[in-house]
């Protein structure tokens, strides 16, 4: 295209009329001969590898370690309100919700304080509640339900247990006492920073590590985060956690 507008302001029509079949022959045939290569290719060579799936002991003790965790945070952070009570709570809380909710790092630490403001606990369609069980309709009732924006604009909904939602409200309260930024929008903001948020792979390392689990390796953002074991231990955790109050 450069060259196209070289020819243009030189007035080389000849050289131009060239260059406009040579991008037509681009656009016809690159999809067929390179780009769906490429893509078989990379595709190709993800077969027959096993899944590293994370080991289900080790995601129980990264639950119990991150119930502990919050606990503990939030208790210190009432006790002494400061940059880093409150990024031990902010930490805590970003790698809760990424593994109770499976999502991709971005859909989670990207939030912003508006989104979790603008959240809801409104019952679905009465159609729906119709065709749930007892149970599932109790649920219902145990979780606040923000909506997100992913990759291409996607809307990204992410549930709030009780807990998280009494964690996260005291967070906001004490931003400004801690040194968050009033320009910062982000929920897991950084103190001190314009627009910085902790990130949520970086989190979840640091937690794993910590924890003590066995298969470390295997605990990632992602693919821990999808399997079926996080959110089922830290599920756990919050209804014992319930029932033990």
């Amino acid at each position: 295209m450069i060259v196209k507008k070289i020819c243009i302001r030189n007035g080389d029509n000849l050289r131009e009329k060239d260059l406009d079949g040579f991008l037509e022959l681009y656009k016809a045939d690159w999809s067929r001969q390179i780009s769906n290569k490429a893509i078989l290719s990379i595709n190709e060579g993800r077969y027959n590898k096993g899944a590293m799936l994370p080991n289900s002991n080790d995601m129980r003790i990264l639950g119990d370690f991150l119930q502990k965790e919050r606990e503990a945070a939030v208790d210190n952070l009432k006790r002494e309100a400061n940059a880093q009570t409150y990024k031990a709570l902010v930490k805590v809380a970003l790698a809760s919700i990424t593994i109770f909710n499976r999502k991709r790092a971005g859909d989670a630490h990207s939030v912003t304080i508006d989104y979790y403001v603008n959240k809801t606990r409104e019952p679905p369609h009465q159609g729906v509640l119709d065709c749930l069980t007892e149970d599932e309709k109790s649920l219902l009732t145990k979780f606040t339900r923000l909506e997100s924006r992913g990759k291409q604009e996607s809307k990204i909904p992410i549930l709030l247990p009780e807990t998280m939602v009494e964690m996260i409200d005291l967070m906001i309260s004490l931003r400004n006492i801690c040194g968050v930024k009033p320009e910062n929008k982000f929920l897991f903001a950084v103190p001190g920073t314009p627009n910085s948020y902790y990130r949520c792979s970086d989190v979840i390392r640091e937690m794993r590590n910590r924890a003590g689990t066995k298969y470390t390796e295997r605990i990632t953002q992602p693919p821990c985060v999808k399997s079926s074991h996080s959110r089922s231990c830290l599920w756990l955790n919050e209804r014992t956690s319930r029932r033990a109050g």
